[in-house]
């Protein structure tokens, strides 16, 4: 093939024609993905310019007739060439300059002189940009940084290049150098030279050791950028985003108002209207104290593309369960995986069971039997080890007072036991001795006492408009220590129905507590502990976290 035919044009002199059919064809040609035909085609684009250089059109000059036998005069064009500025030395003009260096037109106009270079100046200036961003790309706005990869093919050319021993360098941290934050890059007259070159990179090293989870460095550093400047929307955005991560603990209790952190968002905001990310975590701060999401906060989210928001999907799935639309809730974090789900398994499972009872009523048996699945895939995700652990905890000190209470009883004096009822308790405890803590089954007075606890239990919960039963459940059925913390369960909304029937439940008994396992229409489960005549936990759903080893085993005890 000869260079026209490469370029797919017929000869010609015309210069920007050629230009324009090589620009055309370089698109489509990629030296990573072939380099022998990005060869040719730089080989076809130099011989195509050779041609229309040398083809050099006659100028004729028009002469009385009485000359026409003089020889023809040719006048050929010269033109005087500035001379080239290397490459290298026209970005770190562009750089220098912040008020170009920010604008994206100038970089892409310093592109536009590409179309001239050979093979070898397109692979060294590509090595030389590399370099370039590894040095800069803190100081540089992410679509320059992403102009300049389209451009060199910079993640092909990591991708090609990575080796594991190549240390810290370009290749290695390739997608971070990508993947910046869309930061501002407006800054004040004031804040310039060196002082703004130092700012940058703070605030760029603030977003860094934020993402790595290092939350005291983190604020050491904003500390010192705001040190320089203090009224950037997106140093504020990090600083709230410090504030909210190292309190996130509490984003699933009912105690975390995040004020500080809304403080600084909200100012972000104010400073910058288009930080969408300060306006993300303001808009999950304030779903969490409302439970309301407004229209134009759900256009918000539905065109947000993350901004520099760290784990994105998993806190707007938090924002639209804190404003009850569980089906948006279920889409977002059926993207995340399995180790962030472990961590919301309650949240997880209430949404679904939610969906699960809407798709049942309008008859959506497809999406029933598909989101019944995913309710099963839940239950089978192991629970935040964390929670566990604090559970075990409490479990450890409740223990320790029943231990307390039971030695101060053994040192008291005996009493005899006139009416059957004692004679009843004194058998069971000595049975219970007998037994150890295995399940067992229950005797008629604990079954009558116990089901009269869960009835009133299931009508007070699953009743929305009875807050007087609530009440009354909390003040006259559930153990003094344990009615704070029902009295902020049952503020919620309730996930399942459950039935007071005792013979769809499993009611069993252990020498400290008597357990009854409901199970809801949709498949849920809740296990309701009782000591005496008093509730003392709640398992499942909104309550504590439900232990499947004690379902499966009263399950199993009770088919004895």
């Amino acid at each position: 093939m000869n260079c026209w035919e490469i370029l797919n044009i017929e000869a010609t002199t015309d210069r920007k024609r050629i230009k324009s059919a090589y620009a055309k064809k370089l698109k489509v040609t990629h030296p990573d993905d072939d380099l022998k035909a990005f060869q040719e085609l730089k080989e076809a684009f130099d011989e195509a310019l050779a041609y229309a250089k040398n083809d050099v059109q006659p100028i004729f000059i028009e002469t009385p007739e009485k000359y026409d036998d003089w020889p023809e005069i040719v006048i050929e064009e010269t033109v005087t060439k500035e001379p080239k500025i290397p490459f290298e030395e026209q970005v770190q003009h562009l750089y220098s300059q912040y008020e170009k260096r920010i604008d994206i037109s100038y970089w892409q106009s310093l592109l536009v002189g590409s179309i001239d270079w050979d093979t070898n100046e397109y692979f060294a200036y590509q090595e030389y940009i590399k370099e370039f961003l590894f040095n800069y790309y803190a100081t540089i706005p992410k679509p320059v940084i992403q102009v300049l990869f389209t451009h060199f093919s910079l993640d092909m050319a990591s991708q090609h290049s990575y080796h594991e021993d190549m240390g810290y360098s370009f290749e290695s941290c390739s997608d971070e150098i990508y993947n910046v934050p869309p930061f501002s890059f407006q800054m004040p007259d004031s804040l310039k030279g060196m002082a703004r070159e130092q700012f940058l990179t703070l605030r760029y090293a603030a977003y860094k050791s934020l993402k790595q989870g290092n939350l005291a460095e983190t604020k050491q550093i904003i500390e010192q950028a705001n040190q320089i400047f203090k009224e950037d929307a997106d140093l504020l955005t990090l600083e709230g985003m410090q504030l909210f991560y190292n309190r996130l603990d509490k984003l699933q209790e009912s105690d975390g108002t995040f004020k500080r952190s809304f403080s600084c968002f909200k100012k972000a905001v104010d400073i910058n209207p288009n930080c969408e990310t300060a306006r993300f975590y303001a808009i999950l701060i304030r779903a969490k104290r409302t439970g309301q999401l407004s229209d134009k906060r759900h256009h918000f989210l539905q065109a947000f593309e993350g901004g520099y928001v760290i784990h994105p999907d998993f806190f707007t799935g938090f924002i639209y369960y804190f404003a009850e639309d569980y089906e948006q809730s279920i889409y977002f974090w059926d993207k995340i995986p399995k180790e962030q789900l472990s961590s919301i398994k309650k949240e997880w499972t209430n949404a679904l069971r939610q969906q699960i009872r809407i798709s049942k009523k309008q008859g959506d048996y497809k999406t029933y039997q598909k989101q019944r699945l995913m309710l099963q895939e839940a239950k089978k995700i192991k629970g935040d080890s964390t929670k566990k652990w604090s559970w075990l905890i409490r479990l450890v000190i409740y223990l320790a007072i029943i231990g307390l209470i039971q030695g101060c009883i053994a040192l008291m004096p005996e009493r005899q036991y006139d009416s059957d009822e004692d004679t009843e308790t004194s058998s069971l405890a000595s049975e219970e001795q007998e037994t150890g803590s295995d399940f067992r089954q229950v005797n008629g007075a604990e079954k009558r006492i116990q089901s009269a606890l869960v009835s009133r239990f299931v009508e007070a919960y699953g009743t929305s408009d009875a807050e007087n039963k609530k009440r009354d459940l909390i003040a006259n059925d559930v153990a003094e220590d344990y009615q704070a913390t029902m009295q902020r369960y049952m503020a919620l909304p309730a996930f399942s129905d459950y039935t007071d029937s005792m013979k769809d439940s499993i009611t069993m008994a252990t020498i400290d507590a008597i357990y009854t396992l409901l199970t809801g229409d949709d498949g849920s489960e809740l296990i309701i502990v009782s000591e005496g005549q008093k509730i003392i936990q709640v398992m499942g759903d909104n309550f504590e976290f439900l232990n499947t080893e004690t379902v499966e085993e009263m399950k199993e005890q009770n088919a004895m």
